[in-house]
């Protein structure tokens, strides 16, 4: 099976936290790693494709913003075309 890259990886995640989730979900959802998992969902804080929510209970959940979907449709269609084209 080959690897998935980066994009892939972001697409997962943002497409994983449609809802709001905890960390540890996306983690064991998208086979990451701790490390590699607060390594993606800190660059798609900093560049505000998903948001940090904060529960009464003090639980922290993630969710994609409207930007994280807009990026979710570019690559979707972009992933369209490519296979359409046969790359």
């Amino acid at each position: 099976m080959p690897r998935r890259g980066r994009i892939e990886l972001m697409q997962e995640i943002l497409k994983d936290a449609l809802k709001e989730t905890p960390k540890t979900r996306l983690m064991y959802m998208n086979n990451l790693s701790f490390t590699c998992c607060n390594y993606y969902i800190k660059y798609l804080l900093d560049k505000e494709l998903i948001a940090e929510i904060s529960t009464p209970e003090g639980r922290t959940l993630y969710k994609t913003t409207k930007r994280g979907q807009e990026f979710l449709e570019v690559v979707g269609k972009l992933k369209e075309f490519v296979d359409f084209v046969g790359f």
